[in-house]
């Protein structure tokens, strides 16, 4: 990297990086009612299926496009109280345990809205879509869904 720039700029000329991918069918309407209402989904022989898919697209949106080394997950799908967390900005990686968080996954249960980067980049969230972007960027959701990150090593 040119040291005389900025990272950001760095990171702009990465053509994926600031990125969020979705699919908008990852899960079906059978699927979402098994998963509605929960606060906390568990990684136990009930819930894998779920968390077998997310792992299946995050490799596959990471593998083309970040190529983060990534090993698990650093937390479980969990919702977020949004009169808790309304207008308030989020970022994933952090110091201790969150250092190692490479990639945010947000499952939609409902419709909501997701800001990625103080709003450059905004998007609708529909029932049964996924969204993954990396865990550096500050980010902000509204509705109904659930969100983990996934891990790997430390950034360099």
């Amino acid at each position: 990297m040119d040291e005389s720039r900025p990272l950001l700029y760095f990171l702009k000329e990465n053509k994926h990086i600031l990125d969020v991918f979705a699919y908008t069918d990852f899960i079906n309407s059978g699927d979402l009612k098994i998963l509605e209402g929960a606060l906390c989904v568990p990684r136990t022989a009930e819930y894998i299926w779920i968390y077998q898919k997310i792992t299946r697209f995050c490799k596959e949106v990471n593998d083309a496009h970040y190529q983060f080394q990534i090993s698990g997950f650093a937390t479980n799908l969990e919702s977020l109280k949004e009169e808790e967390n309304k207008d308030v900005w989020s970022l994933t990686i952090n110091n201790g345990e969150f250092s190692t968080a490479k990639l945010n996954v947000i499952l939609w249960l409902g419709t909501g809205t997701l800001q990625v980067n103080h709003a450059e980049y905004k998007a609708v969230g529909q029932p049964g879509t996924i969204m993954v972007f990396p865990a550096f960027l500050w980010w902000k959701a509204t509705g109904d869904y659930l969100t983990c990150a996934l891990s790997g090593n430390h950034f360099m």
